[in-house]
């Protein structure tokens, strides 16, 4: 299990890998630091994704680690990607319909996935393409015996960073019109007062 230190999850999941720089909140990138560690101890999956200067925009989907959920036993609430941003461009459709059918058919644990691209994760989760990749991965992963797993999913919270009053006004409108079973804001990096309201 991907145990973490992070105060509000008690494991992460990163079905996806790399990143790029979207705003000043992405400075001091601590997926960045762990990236580089990470490759210098061989970890396969993030080839390519970073270098001495940091992200190098390549973004790898990793297939094999979509499984982990299912073998938590013990109900978890999950960070999802956080070594990576679920919505970067480089993130097929397909893809995070296959994440989001793993999380809709886990439903014992509680999922938060948290993006700085909250225009992409707006028009992906609302757009048609999304809802019919999602029931075919569903159909897939439970061999055909779909009973319609309706979205947006109870177990799965949306969120969107947001480290100064510009991020705020542009990504919390966006979070409000991207369904979901919750929402949430982290505020940081801080890097100035922001009003949420």
């Amino acid at each position: 299990m991907a145990e973490t230190k992070i105060e509000w999850a008690d494991v992460v999941w990163n079905p996806v890998v790399g990143c790029s720089r979207v705003s000043e909140g992405c400075r001091n990138c601590y997926a960045e630091r762990m990236a580089r560690r990470l490759v210098a101890m061989d970890v396969h999956a993030y080839d390519g994704t970073v270098n001495a200067r940091g992200w190098t925009g390549q973004v790898n989907e990793v297939p094999e680690w979509l499984g982990k959920p299912s073998r938590w036993k013990k109900p978890q609430v999950v960070f999802v990607n956080s070594m990576s941003d679920l919505f970067h461009p480089s993130v097929s459709i397909e893809y995070i319909a296959n994440v989001w059918a793993v999380m809709g058919i886990e439903d014992r644990h509680m999922y938060m996935v948290l993006t700085k691209r909250a225009d992409r994760m707006m028009e992906v989760l609302n757009s048609q393409e999304f809802q019919d990749e999602y029931c075919d991965c569903v159909r897939i992963l439970t061999e055909n015996t779909f009973t319609g797993l309706d979205l947006p999913l109870d177990n799965v919270g949306l969120g969107v960073s947001v480290e100064d009053q510009k991020a705020g006004q542009e990504r919390l409108p966006l979070l409000r019109q991207t369904p979901a079973g919750w929402r949430f804001v982290s505020v940081e990096p801080m890097l100035e007062s922001v009003d949420l309201v």
